[in-house]
């Protein structure tokens, strides 16, 4: 099914053969970034908005594909909402903003996310905020533990991070940032990590 979004928050999604709208969400926008989660099991889509990234099921799941959609959004809320976390202990916080009629969890972030990048297995996402300080421009998530981490603890020595990618069956983050002067692509191993 092919989704759409505009700047003011609205995702649509769309039937293939008549081109009718199917259903329509509202995130906050504006919204920079959407992605399917590639896990065909997993009905749910990923969507940066003004103040972090969301997490929406499509209610397009049948079957065993609605346990495994819901068994990914379920969690524990973070409690209360950090202003600018500027802070290198706070990643993200996450909450779930609506359960009903179909669920959206959102991942509060330092800054606006710009893109956003899903690993094969659908249960990790990349998420890259290019005007957050230098430590926290790439986190990956682990959505099915409500967890989010910067891998790049230091920062980006390279310059201002513009995007970053999984491999498609190994674990590595590839991460592309940009000077005045040069462009740089670099691999991270999240073996090391422990998400």
């Amino acid at each position: 099914l092919p989704i759409s979004a505009d700047e003011g928050g609205r995702v649509l999604l769309w039937e293939v053969s008549t081109g009718k709208l199917i259903r329509e969400t509202a995130v906050p926008g504006p919204l920079s970034a959407l992605k399917w989660n590639p896990n065909p099991e997993h009905h749910v889509l990923a969507v940066s908005g003004k103040d972090g990234v969301y997490l929406v099921a499509t209610g397009t799941a049948r079957g065993d594909d609605r346990a495994a959609t819901a068994a990914l959004l379920e969690g524990e809320d973070q409690g209360e909402e950090i202003e600018q976390r500027k802070d290198a202990e706070t990643v993200g916080v996450w909450s779930t903003l609506q359960k009903a009629p179909h669920t959206m969890v959102k991942c509060a972030l330092a800054a606006p996310a710009r893109t956003v990048a899903w690993h094969s297995r659908g249960d990790y996402l990349a998420t890259v905020s290019p005007d957050a300080i230098a430590s926290m421009q790439c986190v990956v998530h682990r959505c099915s533990r409500r967890s989010s981490q910067a891998p790049l603890k230091r920062g980006d020595k390279g310059g201002q991070i513009q995007c970053a990618c999984f491999h498609p069956n190994k674990p590595f983050l590839f991460v592309a940032t940009r000077t005045a002067d040069r462009k740089s692509t670099r691999l991270n191993s999240s073996h090391s990590q422990d998400l």
